[in-house]
């Protein structure tokens, strides 16, 4: 009997502990929408907090009280809510908007899991200046990023027009495709996808480290393009138009 009754209250227990907490769930985004994955909410002073699924979605569960949250993300400024009332068995809905943060005066270099003041990056990393390759009459990114990283080694493959260059970070750091990860907006993509006026920046991974993120397919480098997004304000538009032509220099009688 007694047995039965220690049992009772075991399973009893994690119910009562429940019904005498409530939960704060909402979404972290940042200004434009877009859920900021792996967000940090914490309920400050307390060993309360989540992080946010795929969606940027977030639940807490945390003792009836009035409490001061926190949402961090690494590149952008902290949000913070004071005077949130969690009340018993009753759920707070909670979002954030985040707003990106401007460090004036600092280079800035995108890694895989944010974004991070160069003077304070350990790995080897470069930027391209997106306005320089922005210059050049070309459709390929692999072609407007030559001679512009220290280590990035970019040759033509054949003679023929369009032909996309051959990329090398530091040399073939692997056997067999010696090209580097591709990263666009956080996916692995196809360089020869990307036009060069839609692009915001260009961050290069050279050593090591960047297989920690993204692992064996890193072994050659990393070429992280961050692409642009629309702006609130006026309307404005931008064209251009470029024709190039190629031909031989001199014909070599056969």
């Amino acid at each position: 009997m007694r047995k039965a009754g220690m049992l009772f209250l075991v399973i009893l227990l994690p119910v009562l502990l429940y019904a005498q907490s409530g939960t704060i769930e909402g979404i972290v985004t940042d200004m434009d929408g877009n859920p900021l994955v792996g967000a940090n909410v914490i309920v400050e002073g307390t060993r309360f907090g989540g992080a946010a699924d795929l969606e940027g979605r977030y639940t807490i569960t945390a003792k009836p009280g009035t409490y001061t949250i926190k949402a961090m993300y690494m590149g952008y400024k902290t949000g913070l809510r004071e005077g949130v009332v969690v009340k018993e068995g009753q759920t707070t809905k909670l979002d954030f908007a985040l707003e990106l943060k401007i460090i004036a005066g600092h280079e800035v270099v995108v890694i895989g899991y944010g974004v991070q003041q160069k003077k304070d990056l350990t790995g080897a990393a470069s930027t391209v200046r997106v306005d320089d390759v922005q210059k050049i009459a070309t459709t390929q990114v692999s072609t407007a990023i030559q001679g512009r990283a220290a280590g990035v080694d970019v040759s033509l493959t054949s003679g023929a027009p369009g032909t996309e260059a051959a990329i090398k970070i530091r040399g073939a750091g692997t056997l067999g495709n010696t090209y580097p990860l591709v990263i666009v907006d956080g996916v692995p993509s196809d360089i020869s996808s990307v036009n060069p006026q839609d692009i915001a920046s260009i961050d290069v991974l050279k050593d090591a480290s960047a297989a920690a993120i993204y692992g064996s397919r890193a072994g050659n480098g990393v070429l992280i393009i961050t692409t642009k997004r629309g702006e609130s304000g006026p309307v404005n538009v931008k064209f251009s138009s470029t024709v190039t032509m190629q031909s031989l220099a001199k014909k070599f009688p056969l």
